[in-house]
């Protein structure tokens, strides 16, 4: 009964786990500011557009700033990187939380 307990609690941590980290927000870290990309859900292309409009701003001005072909690349890599670790985390959390379930409700009384 103690097995089946601890796994149950180990395949919801799992769960809990893969959601909290595709709901948190994945920002880059440029040299003079941080770009928020969005969630393991969702890619957030407002901001995205928002930094390329500065980037083209800052260039017609004569400043110097990181091209925005870079800043979509990198937003692109820590997202998918983000959704290659916590999707496989929650599908292994989902599957053993309902496996666990199933031999809960598959087990009858002895008496």
């Amino acid at each position: 009964m103690k097995g089946r307990v601890l796994f149950a609690l180990l395949a919801g941590a799992l769960l809990v786990t893969g959601v909290v980290c595709l709901a948190l927000p994945v920002a880059v870290d440029l040299s003079r500011s941080t770009v928020t990309c969005g969630t393991g859900f969702s890619t957030d292309t407002e901001r995205l557009e928002l930094f390329t409009r500065a980037g083209e701003l800052n260039r017609e001005l004569g400043v110097s700033s990181a091209p925005p072909a870079a800043v979509e690349f990198a937003c692109e890599d820590a997202l998918m990187i983000r959704r290659l670790w916590a999707w496989p985390l929650l599908g292994l959390g989902a599957i053993g939380l309902l496996s666990a379930l199933a031999r809960f409700r598959g087990r009858r009384p002895t008496g």
